[in-house]
């Protein structure tokens, strides 16, 4: 049986053909409804499509009888266990280390190094300020010297003086992070990223989201409150302002500032939901998702069909390896995968 005519039918948006043939091919044994019912439980956790219809053993029993005409299937009713209600994610029980220390060797060290030479000179920092940088698949913290506190995502790095001055507490940022600001109404800290957006705070919670190869930046606050402003990397002119309120959320794109959006209610627990070890996605597009897939688990991912960024995933991972999720994905997805090295994988549509 075709996968693809499966996932559609656990959709609802086969026919009546296309029904028959999957009732059909059900009923010829145990081992195709066992494997029906795993394909609904796995697509529980993880799913392409925003408007999936799951089927229960009573109801694709009750479609069975119907299409073979007879009130009764001996081997479709021998005793299984009842599916369970699919939710949109599944509650995996995890624990995820925050602080993780690595031993780098030689060449890492100078990779390393590098790769700070670029961000100081992308932030015109100098080489006087001190910086906390977490790898891909690695989450840190760091406590400022005025005692506020830092928690980055993977693949961020912190740029701040070793004293702050009399005037305010300047800090540079690229990638994603929570601050918890020590308040003095007379001292404002101010967070500026590469990207031109700049946040300015007098003691308040509140978490920026800023990578150079996404196509937004974002802030949410979640207590006290912030003054964002926007400026053009280029010529520095101020494009946009606003100050923020507790639960409120603005994303700002990179192509357009007609397309900045604020939410007042923003999910918070869902925001900074990285920091408790959880990578969630709800109707993410595949691009972003690669992306969040790479920083979570320091890999690399080749896409080799383009059609495949159409696809939009809801799903709750926690310690999952990157091989389960690529399992998982491939049973659960009109995609497979290979994998070419110890981290890097490619993936493509299964009609390759």
């Amino acid at each position: 049986m075709n996968k693809r005519l499966l996932l559609k039918h656990i959709q609802g948006r086969t026919d009546y053909e296309e029904s028959m043939e999957v009732f059909r091919w059900i009923e010829k044994s145990p081992d195709n409804y066992a494997y029906y019912e795993k394909l609904v439980h796995q697509l529980s956790a993880l799913t392409f499509s925003d408007t999936c219809e799951y089927v229960g053993k009573e109801e694709l029993e009750e479609k069975l009888r119907k299409v073979k005409g007879t009130g009764n299937n001996e081997r479709i009713r021998r005793e299984r266990r009842k599916p369970a209600k699919v939710f949109r994610y599944f509650p995996y029980a995890a624990v995820f280390l925050l602080f993780v220390s690595l031993a780098a060797n030689f060449m890492q060290y100078n990779q390393r190094s590098r790769d700070m030479s670029a961000f100081r000179k992308a932030l015109n920092v100098t080489e006087s300020d001190k910086y906390y940088y977490t790898e891909n698949g690695v989450k840190g913290g760091v406590v400022l010297p005025d005692g506020t506190s830092v928690v980055l995502n993977s693949g961020s790095r912190l740029v701040y003086p070793e004293h702050f001055d009399l005037e305010s507490r300047n800090v540079e940022l690229v990638g994603e992070a929570y601050f918890d600001v020590v308040k003095d109404e007379d001292w404002p800290m101010i967070v500026t990223t590469s990207k031109g957006m700049k946040v300015e705070v007098r003691g308040t919670r509140f978490h920026i989201k800023s990578y150079e190869n996404d196509d937004y930046e974002q802030t949410t606050l979640f207590s006290g409150k912030i003054s964002v402003t926007k400026s053009d990397p280029v010529s520095g002119e101020v494009v946009f302002s606003r100050e923020l309120k507790p639960m409120e959320s603005v994303n700002i794109p990179d192509s357009s500032i007609d397309e900045i959006s604020f939410m007042e209610m923003a999910d918070t627990a869902r925001t900074v939901a990285w920091k408790r070890g959880e990578l969630i996605f709800e109707k993410t597009p595949m691009d972003e998702a690669v992306k969040m897939l790479e920083r979570w688990h320091g890999c690399h991912i080749e896409v080799s069909d383009t059609s495949l960024y159409s696809l939009r995933l809801n799903a709750y991972f926690t310690s999952e390896s990157m091989i389960q999720i690529m399992e998982l994905l491939k049973f659960s997805t009109p995609i497979d995968y290979e994998q070419k090295d110890q981290n890097t994988y490619v993936i493509y549509g299964l009609g390759r």
